[in-house]
């Protein structure tokens, strides 16, 4: 039996301490042994025995067996530290699955059917956290509906992996947010020391080269766009710029909220700019959950810092002449003419090209389209951002009627890069079939998985 041992030992302990055994499953089972069986422990160390106590979690192996036996206060102590570990190491797993699961209040209010679609969900969601590279942290009621909406396991697979790259991405922005916090605690810290020393320290209550008041820097900057919106409206020399929001989606979808968000960019650039727009905004709820960040902008509390764009649910032609009104539209015959003398202006904002060339024959308005390719040859040109759009109608505006210029300055540039070319684009799509195929292999892993379970039940 000692020989026996021996041989055990010499293959799992080299010389001078150091362990062969780099087998996590054999040092769990070795491990739990040592415990469960004896409160002592004996190394191997340069082929001889050596006794160390078990206060220590190490590499454990049993050489041979000690006849005598620590006293009952070092037992008791071992096996307490190890039960404490064992249990305390439980408690982030159970408390990372139970963030997965719906809460009691919303499985209270599913009939059978749903719950037992519900478990189906659970159990695919309990594959894919193995099988993801970033699984979701977090799932509330709302990303729980949105589970028992979609049919098929490869549509939730893909709902999960955008769903975790989004809190992932949010996360990351937050870390970098307090790093940033944290930098300038530390040195405004800094800064008080110097000047607590009789030093010039800058700060806050300290010596200040400017003036640091960031809510009144804020309210004076939108006094200054204020004033360039009031110019505008004044003069009444530049044409009207008019959003038509009646193809946003009500429900939300991703990418209705996209047109939402360069709807605010739309708002946004256009107050920085010197000379802006008459911007109106029609067709637009308030209550759609798309649009909720453009209501928080135009809900604004400092509205009456600054002049902010009409935005109504009526129509375009309630607000002013149809024979004024020109929708702007990609597959429209016509072009527009310079300079900008027409006084209105529309964008509709949705997914379609065509869109546009409905709404124009059902008001019974005219349409005309920028001429892009009368001046460029543009690439992957399927679908243009309208912010882009805006900001060629300024800097024509601006030039004089120089379309040329105006493209040139107003879209990205590569929209004039072929895709061949383009290394960008070539590696984005390379992403993009990686992250498809990767999407699918967890899909079908998932499939099989459930498939084999049902068939051993």
């Amino acid at each position: 039996m000692r020989q026996r041992l021996l041989e055990f030992a010499k293959k799992h302990v080299v010389r001078n301490g150091q362990s062969l055994s780099s087998n996590s499953f054999t040092r769990k089972k070795m491990s739990k042994f040592a415990v469960g069986i004896h409160p002592a422990v004996i190394s191997f160390t340069s082929f001889s025995l050596q006794i160390l106590p078990l206060g220590i979690v190490c590499e454990v192996v049993f050489v041979t067996f000690i006849t005598s036996r620590p006293s009952c206060s070092t037992y008791i102590s071992c096996n307490r530290a190890f039960s404490i570990e064992t249990a305390s190491s439980n408690f982030p797993e159970d408390e990372d699955k139970a963030k997965l699961k719906p809460s009691p209040e919303f499985l209270s209010s599913l009939d059978s059917n749903s719950r037992q679609l519900i478990d189906k969900i659970m159990a695919e969601i309990e594959i894919m956290e193995w099988m993801m590279p970033h699984p979701p942290t977090l799932l509330r009621d709302k990303q729980w509906e949105k589970l028992m909406t979609i049919e098929k396991t490869e549509d939730r697979v893909s709902y999960l992996r955008a769903y975790a790259k989004h809190v992932f991405r949010d996360e990351m922005r937050e870390a970098k947010r307090k790093a940033i916090v944290e930098s300038r605690n530390a040195l405004l810290d800094f800064q008080r020391a110097k000047f607590d020393a009789g030093a010039m320290g800058y700060g806050p209550t300290m010596y200040e080269m400017i003036i640091s008041n960031m809510g009144r820097n804020a309210r004076r900057i939108k006094h200054i766009e204020g004033a360039a919106m009031w110019r505008t409206l004044r003069l009444n020399e530049k044409p009207r710029i008019v959003l038509d929001c009646q193809f946003i989606a009500k429900k939300f979808d991703d990418f209705s909220s996209r047109l939402a968000t360069q709807l605010e960019y739309i708002i946004q650039e256009n107050f920085r700019r010197r000379e802006p727009f008459d911007l109106s905004i029609v067709n637009y709820d308030e209550d759609n959950p798309n649009c909720q960040v453009v209501t928080k902008v135009l809900k604004t509390q400092y509205a009456h810092q600054t002049v902010l764009p009409l935005h109504t649910n009526g129509d375009v032609v309630d607000l002013y002449n149809k024979n004024d009104i020109i929708y702007i539209a990609k597959w429209s015959k016509q072009v527009i003419h310079t300079p900008l003398n027409d006084k209105v202006y529309v964008i509709c904002l949705g997914r379609d090209n065509r869109l546009p060339l409905g709404a124009a024959r059902k008001r019974g308005c005219r349409t005309a389209r920028i001429p892009f390719n009368e001046h460029f040859k543009l690439y992957n040109f399927h679908f243009l951002p309208f912010t882009s759009v805006v900001r060629v109608l300024h800097e024509v505006y601006q030039t004089g009627g120089d379309w040329h210029a105006a493209i040139l300055n107003g879209i990205s540039r590569r929209y004039f890069i072929p895709q061949e070319d383009n290394i960008s684009r070539t590696m984005s799509m390379q992403a993009r079939l990686k992250n498809e195929e990767l999407t699918n292999e967890i899909s079908q892993m998932v499939i099989d998985a459930l498939q084999t379970d049902d068939e051993n039940k």
